[in-house]
């Protein structure tokens, strides 16, 4: 019969609802026909309809079984040789036959699964159909309770098990991968299994090419939709790490920036990568489940290498922007971060922690290779970025991690920074949500830095939001004066390309020197000032140009705009009109309180540096208001009229004009712009005005200013406190004339020398009266003292109200350029500007040597009190820091024993500024140390250690030549140890560091040798002496020699004799309690970097246990490795410990703190217990490796017997204390309390680290229970059992001996 008749009879007859025609049909017709049927319509697209025909027929009865198996045999013949062409008659072929498929029997199902493998074992890239089939298969045969595969008898589920294993053993096409893919994600497959096929499919990734694998991918996601999806990820972080950031990291190092990918990055490869990316994005978005890989990246923050590589980065940016996964995402990375930064310190801190955790990556490199992989396309990334960016911007600072914070927010900035300049449409949104901050925040300076780094580098971008603008500088008249500031800093760049944001400013600022508040008004007055710097009138005619092309507003001072109607100008203003009508609003300061004046006067000096031509009616305004206060008259003093600048008020005195620094800021002006060759009159008025000002004032005393007349300054009434107001503007005003004439002295001067001398005389004058008024109160207290015991409340009353009373010196009207100007007259051989002569007068001045250097310190100091430098004063601020540490260095501390001879009180304050200059480098330039300390040095190496060198040579000196017994000498022993450790704790940390050796060997000596001037030095010179060696030393032989002279000059509890302690250097009565306290405080530094590194190799231990992984040997080796050095580091740390606890050491702070320090060693102990017992067996006893055993032996055997001992040693002395000082008995039960609360807590981790250990031993199968015993009774125990045993035996022998005379005495008796 021929195939076509087949054909034609099966459609025929299946057209009539009686079934039976067909089935007779059918069952004349052999197997070969059938097939050659198949085979002639198989690609027909009408052979759909005859499959559905045929296999219903043959289903409906059991004869057919043989034919319905042959007609899919052959149809699954023909799909997998490619006969069939159409995809959709492909599908709708494979599904009918699986839905025939259940009605097959065992064997012929067990057949159709071997075609299916053996179909998979070729690899070829076909149609695949056994990605459909194989899952419907396997899960029919599941369901079997007995199969008979290859003779043998197995259950469904063995045998599935049996062809799951033979498929992971199979060597797959790349071809196929996909496709075995969506197969497995219909098998329901154990733990194991999945894990096995997740990593087999994971291995295929290395041979697929970039556009294979997103598709891999997507099938993958799905397989693990709730396990191991970690392997995916992990297999493509080692994947695209080789392909695009390693070549990334290349291409940065040959490329300063780039705003595309490199050209030695395959394109294809970050192609895949955002494809890849955007798939998991749609799949967590859909309710796909990340979580198991979220716990486990969290776990990993403490190894953070891991989880900010470029790819986890990148992947945790794309999930963040999903809100279900944003806040866990952000910890992640903030975690992971701050981690960073942790590490990066420890690894300064401590060699042995440098060799634990590697180096890692600066965090702002990996962060730009993301931006530039994923500007351009990935917007989800973008989105996250932008996100990150206020996560780490809005990290709150504390006490100890200021340094972590700022570098946050620096990250933040970058980010920033990056995003604007490679994505300029994302501006607005980052503006927008910055000034929202700032508006509504309350810590906002590293908002405002961001903003102003906007405002400079994109400042057309930043005018593109008008907005954002106008609430800011509506924002700066509301907040305070720092905050002010820094917003008014973000404004001034854009005035500069935009009149109307410059209008509106000047608005705002008109507004704010009218409010009721002072610190508003002040900030208008900088915002003025700061105006005027910003428009500098030489570049008038650049910018009226450039604003023409941008901004066509007209400026809001009608004045002016009327006044140029009649020139002939294009459109605008000048710069100098305007400069000249913020002047003139300027002038209205005048009335203003004082504090607002000062704050003008302040900020002219620097304005006339840079804007000069408005020199000459900057004068004129100055005059106006300063005429009011000279006395033109010759004959009278004094020539200023200080009453005119107090005004009292009901009972109060105030202060209208601060008259010193209005003189000094004229002084200056003068000062520079004689510099430069000006001779305009109104200069040379002033000049001679200031000349005569000098004269005058130095004729002055206490009467011609009203001060000799017997009022008591320090009294509450309204005119003593005008006298005390007259006594310090007085004062302030010899600074500015002793300032003028120190600026103003040059070659051509013949007596400024003694000018100034004459002026400091009156300084010195007003200065000994007003230490006479805290003298005469004083007095008066012990006069009040003596009074009736009827009037003691009212008069401690009144002495309550006048001790808040007390006379306090202004603050100094110099700045640092003429300090330092002063310093160098003073402490150089000679000036170019000054004559030997004029300038011996001073420098024999020892009162005047220690004027300047008290002024220049008070300089500092306020320098130092400065929470945040502004931007554009940092560089000169360093610059004189640099300037005037250089001249101390040089001058007076290499020269120390000479300046000593001529003053000792200038050698020491000399000490005393360099080490607040120290302080201020310290806080405010902690990246420019090298350059520092090469400017000190006159150096110019990269190696900081050169100078570190020469500038501790020199205190090493200094502190030698020191007498322990002297207590002079101790004065300047705490001065050079501060500045000592200060700059030593510079030293870069590098091996075999001779400086640091060096300076470690000097140290060792000092203690061995010297008692350094007791507690408060020994405590900074030990501690310093402790992290210097941690930091450049493996060995702990240092803290161990320690311990061993501490039970020296103690004594040991173990020891039954007490012997005199050895008194050695330090090791002495007045100082070995300190010393105690500073190993103490070592060990317990010593036990948080052991607790940080048990944090971190059990995320290495995680990490290690995720399968595809490359190096995986490498690793467990590496971590191996850290083990050893861990237990090893422990061994040494208990070895110390046994001599602390073993210290005869005194009741109070030093027994509290050992109790402290064995409650944390022994915590460690636990953890590290509970480490090795996760990873250990019986087949891997992993402990053993690491030698922890060790430890083990050494806690039990030798620790825990010593601080028992402690224990009793304590209990025993407590008691003593109580019954020896019965006086105080309640200071002593608090005592008791206070100590005994550590017992209990030390006792449970005690006991918590024997049953951890025995743990261990039980899991493993090794007896490590021998080292840690039964532990101790303490619920009942006898003390010093040796004398109870003593007194038991001597009572039994007096119990004896009365026995046999008893009977002795009755006998007599009778």
């Amino acid at each position: 019969m021929s195939s076509t008749t087949i054909e034609q009879n099966i459609i025929e007859l299946s057209i009539s609802k009686d079934n039976q025609p067909i089935i007779n049909f059918l069952r004349d017709v052999n197997n070969k026909d059938i097939i050659d049927m198949i085979d002639r319509t198989v690609n027909l697209s009408i052979f759909i309809t005859i499959l559905n025909h045929l296999l219903e027929t043959l289903s409906n009865s059991q004869d057919f079984d043989e034919k319905r198996y042959i007609s899919i045999q052959c149809i699954l013949k023909n799909i997998n040789e490619g006969k069939v062409k159409n995809q959709i008659q492909i599908v709708k072929i494979v599904n009918r036959v699986c839905f025939e498929l259940t009605k097959l029997k065992v064997p012929q199902i067990i057949e159709l699964c071997q075609m299916c493998t053996k179909e998979i074992q070729k690899g070829t890239d076909t149609d695949n159909v056994w990605k459909e089939l194989l899952p419907v298969l396997v899960n029919i045969l599941e369901e079997n309770v007995c199969v008979e595969f290859n003779g043998e008898e197995l259950t469904g589920k063995e045998f599935k098990n049996h062809l799951i294993k033979t498929l992971i053993m199979m060597d797959w096409s790349a071809n196929i991968v996909t496709s075995l893919t969506i197969m497995f994600s219909e098998i329901l497959l154990d733990k194991d299994q999945h894990q096995q096929v997740v990593r087999k499919l994971c291995d295929q990734i290395e041979r697929m090419t970039p556009q294979e694998i997103p598709m891999l991918i997507y099938q993958l996601l799905g397989l693990c939709k709730k396990q191991n999806s970690q392997i995916i990820f992990i297999k493509l972080q080692s994947y695209f790490n080789i392909r695009i950031y390693s070549n990334k990291e290349s291409v940065n190092s040959d490329r300063n920036s780039m705003d595309v990918i490199g050209d030695s990055i395959d394109i294809a490869y970050v192609n895949a990568e955002s494809t890849i990316l955007y798939h998991v994005h749609q799949y967590a978005n859909s309710g796909y489940d990340t979580k198991e890989y979220l716990n486990t990246l969290k776990t990993l923050t403490k190894t953070p290498e891991y989880v900010l590589h470029p790819f986890q980065l990148t992947f945790l940016l794309t999930i963040s922007t999903i809100p279900f996964y944003e806040k866990n995402v952000f910890d992640i990375i903030k975690a992971a971060i701050f981690r960073a930064l942790s590490d990066d310190q420890k690894r300064q801190e401590s060699k042995w922690v440098r060799d634990m955790i590697p180096a890692f990556d600066d965090i702002e490199k990996v962060i730009q290779t993301i931006i530039e992989c994923s500007v351009d396309e990935r917007d989800v990334v973008v989105q996250g970025l932008v996100n990150l960016t206020f996560v780490l911007l809005s990290t709150s600072s504390s006490i100890g991690r200021e340094h972590h914070v700022e570098k946050m927010w620096s990250i933040g900035k970058n980010i920033i920074k990056e995003l604007i300049k490679k994505k300029r449409d994302l501006s607005q949104i980052i503006i927008q949500k910055l000034c929202n901050l700032i508006i509504t925040g309350q810590n906002v300076h590293q908002y405002i830095r961001c903003l102003q780094m906007i405002s400079k580098r994109f400042g057309l971008t930043f005018l593109e939001n008008q907005k954002c603008i106008v609430e800011l500088i509506e924002q700066s008249i509301q907040v305070s004066g720092p905050v002010a500031s820094e917003i008014l800093d973000v404004i001034l760049p854009l005035t500069k390309l935009s009149h109307t944001t410059r209008d509106n400013l000047i608005l705002m600022l008109r507004k704010g020197l009218h409010s009721k508040c002072i610190e508003t008004r002040q900030m208008a007055v900088v915002g003025f000032i700061k105006l005027i710097k910003n428009l500098k009138i030489s570049n008038s005619a650049a910018l009226q140009n450039y604003e023409n092309s941008f901004d066509s507003g007209m400026s809001v001072l009608s004045q002016i705009s009327l006044t140029l109607t009649g020139r002939s100008m294009c459109a605008g203003v000048t710069n100098e009109a305007l400069c000249l009508e913020i002047l003139g609003i300027l002038r209205r300061c005048f009335m203003q309180q004082a504090d607002v004046k000062a704050k003008l006067y302040d900020n002219l000096y620097e304005t006339i540096c840079v804007n000069q031509d408005l020199c000459q009616p900057l004068l004129e305004l100055l005059w106006s208001h300063f005429s009011s206060f000279y006395v033109v008259d010759v004959a009278i003093l004094p020539p200023l009229n200080f009453s005119n600048a107090i005004q009292i008020k009901d009972t109060d005195a105030i202060l209208t004009e601060r008259l010193g620094k209005l003189i000094f800021t004229i002084a200056m002006i003068i000062c520079k712009r004689r510099s430069i060759g000006d001779t305009s009159p109104m200069l040379q008025k002033f000049v001679d005005v200031f000349e005569i000002l000098s004269t005058k004032m130095t004729q002055c005393d206490l009467e011609h200013f009203e001060l000799d007349d017997g009022t008591d300054l320090l009294d509450i009434l309204p005119e003593s406190q005008k006298k005390m107001l007259i006594l310090k503007e007085v004062m302030s005003t010899y600074e500015a004339l002793i300032s003028y004439n120190l600026c103003a002295w040059n070659l051509d001067s013949t007596s400024s020398g003694d000018t100034i001398k004459q002026l400091f005389t009156g300084y010195c004058r007003l200065n000994d009266f007003s230490k006479s008024l805290n003298k005469k109160k004083d007095k008066k207290k012990k006069a009040d003292a003596n009074k009736s015991t009827e009037n003691q409340n009212e008069t401690s009353r009144k002495e309550g109200g006048s001790e808040k009373r007390v006379f306090k010196p202004p603050d100094t009207v110099m700045t640092l350029d003429v300090a330092s100007k002063l310093l160098t007259l003073l402490h150089q051989t000679s000036v170019d500007w000054s004559c030997p002569e004029q300038a011996n007068i001073l420098k024999r001045n020892i009162l005047f040597h220690q004027y300047a250097l008290q002024a220049v310190h008070n300089l500092f100091i306020s320098l130092k009190q400065v929470k945040y430098l502004e931007e554009d004063k940092k560089s000169t601020h360093f610059d004189y820091c640099m300037e005037i540490a250089k001249l101390l260095f040089v001058r007076c501390i290499q020269r120390f024993d000479e300046i000593s001879e001529f003053d000792y009180g200038t050698a020491l304050l000399s000490l005393e500024v360099f080490n607040t200059i120290l302080q201020v480098v310290n806080l405010h330039f902690k990246n420019h140390w090298l350059k520092f300390l090469n400017g000190i040095c006159d150096l110019k190496e990269t190696n900081i250690n050169l100078a570190i060198e020469k500038i501790l040579s020199n205190y090493s000196k200094l502190l030698e030549a020191s007498d322990d017994d002297s207590a002079q000498d101790a004065e300047v022993a705490k001065l050079i140890i501060n500045g000592f450790l200060m700059v030593g704790a510079q030293i870069a940390g590098k091996t075999n560091c001779t400086i640091a050796n060096k300076n470690i060997e000097w140290m060792k000596q000092m203690t061995e040798d010297r008692k350094l001037f007791g507690k408060a030095v020994v405590n900074s010179f030990v501690t310093f002496l402790f992290k210097l060696y941690t930091k450049h030393k493996l060995s702990t032989t240092l803290q161990s020699s320690f311990a061993t002279k501490l039970t020296d000059f103690f004594g040991r509890i173990s020891d039954e004799e007490k012997e005199d302690g050895c008194v050695t250097g330090i090791f002495n009565e007045a100082a070995s309690t300190t010393v105690f306290l500073c190993l103490c405080n070592e060990m317990k530094s010593m036990l948080d970097d052991v607790d940080w590194i048990i944090l971190r190799i059990k995320a290495e231990a995680t990490w290690i246990s995720i399968p595809a992984q490359i190096d995986m040997e490498q690793k467990r080796e590496s971590l191996r490795s850290k083990e050893r050095s861990l237990s090893c580091q422990l061994c040494q740390i208990i070895s110390i410990m046994i001599d602390i606890n073993d210290v005869s050491m005194p009741m109070g702070p030093c027994c509290e703190m050992v109790f402290k320090i064995n409650t944390n060693l022994y915590q460690t102990l636990c953890n590290l217990t509970k480490y090795f017992t996760m990873r250990s067996s019986k087949l891997n006893p992993a402990f053993q490796v690491a030698r922890f055993n060790n430890v083990v032996k050494d806690t039990g055997k030798s620790l825990s017997p010593v601080v028992n001992k402690l224990i009793l040693y304590m209990d025993h002395n407590q008691i003593e204390g109580i019954v020896s000082k019965k006086k105080d008995a309640k200071l002593l039960k608090n005592k008791v309390l206070k100590e005994t609360k550590l017992l209990p807590k030390l006792i449970l981790e005690m006991e918590t680290f024997s049953s951890l250990v025995i743990k261990l031993s039980k899991k493993t199968n090794i007896d490590l229970f021998k080292y840690v015993g039964q532990g101790t009774a303490r619920d009942f125990r006898i003390k010093d059992l040796k004398t109870v045993l003593a007194e038991k035996r001597q009572s039994d022998e007096n119990a004896d001996s009365s026995e046999d005379e008893e009977p002795l005495s009755k006998k007599n008796r009778t």
